[in-house]
């Protein structure tokens, strides 16, 4: 049989299979970010479910490589197992781990970072507090405590190139540093030392997440692009 075929595995891209009923290869497995609203999260694994019950998960979880073809798509899965699909047209929301697509017109040199940062001083009453500035370093910082005996995550998000990105002015030490300064000009304080004193805001560095924004593409009469995710 011939399918139209979606790949991506942004909550877009299952809307987008699902509303227009084609089949669905998440070529990188990417749940909705820890920060995300809840409804988002919700959308995604409602969405998910309902095209894998409907048997439109080509690969399920486990797509490894995707070599797309003038006639089919290629999908190579964990343990080498191997699917194989006929497309009539196909929507491409990443481009990741993805060969033979057609001709790169455009390297796009963006990247969205994402700095995890644990909070080692800080005190706050948010279960969710969102801090925008507005920057390429730290444009939006996410401060969420879900309740006093675990730890206050933050996530601090960027938006660099790749120059920026080997730069130490940009690198996830300055994040910290910037994330700081920002929550303690939005009145958050360091924990309590003595009932008296408290102790100045400190973060930790747990790790930095980087994806690249999709490369724009010549389109075909088969392949279209949808960008922005």
């Amino acid at each position: 049989m011939i399918h139209p075929v979606t790949i991506g595995s942004c909550l877009k891209s299952l809307q987008h299979a699902y509303q227009n009923k084609t089949k669905i290869i998440l070529n990188q497995l990417a749940f909705p970010d820890r920060f995300e609203p809840s409804y988002v999260k919700s959308a995604w694994g409602l969405l998910y479910t309902k095209l894998m019950l409907d048997g439109s998960v080509i690969g399920g979880d486990t797509v490894k490589t995707i070599r797309v073809t003038d006639d089919f798509i290629q999908v190579v899965c964990e343990r080498n197992i191997i699917n194989k699909v006929v497309y009539n047209s196909l929507s491409v929301f990443s481009d990741k781990n993805i060969i033979g697509l057609p001709d790169t017109i455009e390297e796009v040199d963006e990247y969205s970072v994402i700095d995890v940062l644990r909070a080692t001083s800080l005190t706050t009453p948010y279960k969710h507090k969102i801090i925008v500035c507005g920057d390429n370093l730290v444009s939006k910082l996410h401060v969420i405590k879900e309740s006093n005996i675990v730890a206050t995550e933050i996530y601090a998000l960027s938006q660099l190139n790749k120059t920026q990105l080997r730069d130490f002015d940009y690198s996830d030490t300055m994040v910290k540093f910037k994330s700081e300064h920002l929550l303690e000009q939005n009145n958050f304080k360091g924990k309590s030392i003595d009932g008296k004193r408290r102790a100045p805001i400190t973060l930790q560095v747990i790790k930095r997440i980087v994806h690249k924004k999709m490369d724009r593409y010549k389109e075909t009469e088969k392949i279209q692009f949808i960008y922005g995710n």
